[in-house]
C-alpha cells in the first residue's frame, strides 16, 4: 500500500513544481508588460494579477499537499485475514428478492388480466 502513498506524493511534488514554473513565468511575462506601459491603470491591473500570481506560488511553495489531499492514508487492514463474500447472506437476500418480485410479478399481472376482461 505504501506505492498508492507514494503516487500521490509524486504527483502532488510535480504539480507543485509544474504550478510553480507556470506562475515564475507568468511573473517574468507581466513584469516584462510593466515595463512597456506608463499608463497608471494598467500598471494597477498588471499588479493586482502579479499579486495573485504570487500568491499562487506561495501557496505552492508551502503546501506539501498541493493538489490532492490525503484524507486518509493506504494502510493494509491485516494481511492475514481472508475476505470471501457471505454465500448465505447471498443465498437468503436472493431468496428473499425473488419471492418479492414473483408476488409482485403475480399481482401485476392478475390486475392487467382482470382490467382486460372487465373491458
Amino acid at each position: 500500500m505504501e506505492w498508492a502513498n507514494e503516487i500521490v506524493k509524486r504527483a502532488n511534488d510535480h504539480l507543485r513544481q509544474k504550478a510553480i514554473a507556470e506562475t515564475e513565468l507568468s511573473v517574468n511575462y507581466l513584469e516584462s508588460e510593466l515595463k512597456k506601459t506608463s499608463v497608471v491603470e494598467v500598471q494597477q491591473a498588471i499588479f493586482k494579477v502579479m499579486e495573485s500570481q504570487i500568491k499562487s506560488k506561495m501557496m505552492a511553495n508551502v503546501q506539501e499537499q498541493f493538489a490532492f489531499i490525503v484524507i486518509d492514508p493506504a494502510a493494509l487492514m491485516n494481511e492475514n485475514a481472508y475476505i470471501r463474500p457471505k454465500r448465505q447472506l447471498i443465498t437468503v437476500l436472493g431468496l428473499l428478492v425473488g419471492v418479492m418480485m414473483g408476488t409482485l410479478i403475480a399481482f401485476i399481472r392478475s390486475t392487467i388480466l382482470k382490467h382486460r376482461a372487465f373491458a
